[in-house]
């Protein structure tokens, strides 16, 4: 049931693109690599979770009592990069 190998598991190439100041926005759905094989659509799909508000699938993956999809990719950053690192998302065409 909470298996993370199910028809939503993303899988991402080891060699990923790096950051950029910008990323090109997914236009299209993309059931099968809505990510993109280099991450190269996370910055959408994380713009997407952000307004949408949508919440965790697997609860257990949890770092902070949000169940938020934003709010976990934050805290994440705030424990890898520096403390109180945060998401912040500009969307411009």
């Amino acid at each position: 049931k909470s298996s993370l190998f199910q028809t939503s598991f993303q899988y991402l190439n080891a060699e990923r693109i790096g950051p950029r100041k910008s990323y090109d926005r997914l236009s299209v759905s993309r059931n099968h690599s809505p990510l993109g094989y280099r991450g190269e659509y996370t910055a959408t799909k994380l713009s997407e979770a952000a307004t949408k508000l949508e919440k965790m699938i697997h609860p257990s993956l949890s770092l902070t009592s949000s169940e938020f999809i934003y709010d976990q990719v934050s805290n994440w950053l705030s424990k890898i990069i520096h403390p109180g690192t945060k998401v912040s998302l500009d969307e411009t065409n």
